[in-house]
């Protein structure tokens, strides 16, 4: 089985993320995405730009993946970012089909 572990994050922590994922050879992709969290009153400067990381890997290793997403990501305050965890029923990795 596999899980996919998605965070959204704000931009100033990308940089010490992707060097930590390299670092531990996870493989990952990551987006700006925009949205608004618990610190919103609908108006359009509550629109905020994060960045979206997006892992898949094999079950045994989420809870190794999570831990180091975590380390490197300040908590305790609001709109620090978000952090999900999904069981896959399905991967395919298209370099593996022959």
């Amino acid at each position: 089985m596999y899980t996919m572990i998605m965070a959204v994050i704000r931009h100033e922590y990308l940089d010490t993320m992707v060097t930590a994922l390299k670092k531990k050879k996870i493989p990952f992709t990551f987006g700006e995405v925009k949205g608004f969290g618990k610190e919103t009153h609908l108006y359009a400067g509550d629109i905020h730009n994060r960045i979206r990381l997006e892992i898949v890997i094999d079950e045994k290793d989420a809870e190794t993946v999570t831990r180091a997403i975590l380390e490197h990501v300040p908590k305790a305050a609001t709109g620090s970012g978000i952090l999900v965890r999904y069981h896959l029923e399905e991967f395919i990795d298209f370099s593996r089909i022959s």
